[in-house]
């Protein structure tokens, strides 16, 4: 898994995604997490409807629904609260971000 997942670390072009940089902190793992942090990225920049697309189109390639995605959000929504503070300062992104949360943890406790 990446761990840093997110359209800072992707690059385009012609509207293909050609690669995925800053590689320092991938790990072994489960992939939710950066499916998880990915939509946060999308949703805080008031791109819940693209969060969504992105989802489905994830787990129509896997084939699957990804498995406890409301605990993978809450997880990477920990992280940008101590790495990214300037990122939650403006009131879009704050209320994006806690619209976020509100539906990780709905989704969390669905199962």
């Amino acid at each position: 898994m990446h761990i840093d997942y997110w359209s800072g670390n992707l690059l385009w072009e012609q509207g293909y995604i050609t690669a995925v940089v800053d590689w320092e902190e991938a790990a072994y793992g489960d992939p939710a997490i950066d499916v998880a942090y990915s939509r946060m990225d999308m949703i805080v920049s008031g791109l819940g409807h693209v969060a969504e697309i992105f989802l489905q189109n994830y787990e129509a390639e896997m084939g699957r629904r990804v498995a406890n995605l409301g605990l993978w959000e809450l997880a990477a929504a920990a992280r940008p609260m101590f790495n990214q503070p300037w990122r939650f300062a403006t009131s879009p992104g704050r209320e994006h971000f806690r619209a976020f949360i509100a539906d990780a943890k709905q989704r969390a406790s669905l199962g």
